[in-house]
């Protein structure tokens, strides 16, 4: 087994209980890997600050930190994200936004009248990219409901488009678009002038935003 399967096999055994303590051997154990090669693993990521070391244990230090050091060496991100709480979720969004250059505000609030809450906004070179994040299994992630779903986060970007002196952020040129971000494949890119991205393709949509717009027809509410 080459090291660099053991090292995303090790990551994926962190991020299913990030919180409790695993040892080089019970990991190795589990993995049917090296315990030395394990261990080796395990103390580069302990140098890098994504793990802890405590009398022979190691526990995450950052659960998110550690998803996207994981999806970087070539885990799946939808695998990853899977073990991360709906915060978490947000949080992994809004720091593979800030990867890319993005500022970044998190559930940001307008208001009364006509209040709204957004969970991520990134403002980025031409866009502002409204995102509202899903962390649905598929068994909750029903056609109707991300209809649904997608119709209430297109008003509430366009309320935010019309209030966006308000939010204190830099307008984008290019405008406000909307998106959902899903845990899982609906099977649709767009629904009620929303982008649907799956996280799995989460990075490659924000690294090339402009295309996804074009292609989708996604409409960007002017600022």
């Amino acid at each position: 087994m080459a090291l660099s399967q053991i090292r995303r096999l090790v990551l994926a055994a962190l991020l299913e209980a990030p919180s409790e303590p695993r040892t080089p051997a019970s990991i190795a154990g589990r993995l049917g890997a090296p315990q030395r090669l394990v261990g080796m693993v395990l103390g580069e990521l302990a140098r890098q600050g994504l793990v802890e070391e405590l009398n022979g244990s190691y526990r995450v230090v950052d659960p998110v930190e550690l998803a996207l050091h994981a999806v970087g060496t070539g885990l799946d991100p939808r695998r990853v994200s899977e073990h991360l709480d709906w915060r978490h979720f947000e949080s992994f969004v809004a720091r593979a936004l800030e990867e890319y250059g993005y500022t970044v505000a998190r559930n940001l609030r307008l208001k009364p009248p006509r209040a709204v809450e957004v969970d991520v906004v990134g403002v980025g070179r031409l866009y502002g990219i409204a995102i509202d994040c899903k962390h649905w299994s598929p068994r909750t992630a029903a056609p109707s409901r991300l209809v649904e779903a997608a119709r209430r986060h297109r008003e509430r970007v366009e309320i935010l488009a019309s209030r966006w002196g308000e939010t204190g952020l830099t307008p984008p040129s290019g405008g406000l678009v909307a998106v959902i971000v899903t845990l899982t494949d609906p099977g649709v890119r767009s629904l009620e002038g929303v982008g649907i991205v799956p996280v799995s393709v989460f990075h490659d949509f924000v690294s090339r935003v402009e295309y996804y717009v074009d292609e989708l027809d996604l409409p960007a509410a002017g600022l």
